[in-house]
């Protein structure tokens, strides 16, 4: 029946459109997360005494099993987002 095919085409094509959608705010949620990793990667990389709030008001100095591990996270966070 020419009406059912008619509808059947354009059920295919409204979850294509949605597809395309979900697709396109991934590839925009992951792009951020690339710029956010890459951010993270500058600060720690480029930052030999950063500093970071404790909690209590105060800051404390990064050490650097912290940093390596930032740096280790950020380079991971990069090889997923970044594509």
């Amino acid at each position: 029946n020419l009406t059912e095919e008619r509808h059947e085409f354009d059920k295919r094509q409204q979850q294509k459109k949605e597809e395309d959608v979900k697709q396109q705010a991934k590839a925009e949620e992951n792009k951020k997360k690339c710029i956010d990793a890459q951010g993270q990667l500058r600060l720690y990389t480029d930052s030999p005494r950063l500093t970071v709030p404790d909690g209590a008001g105060g800051i404390v100095f990064v050490d650097d099993d912290a940093r390596q591990r930032k740096i280790a996270y950020a380079n991971k966070a990069i090889a997923t987002y970044c594509k």
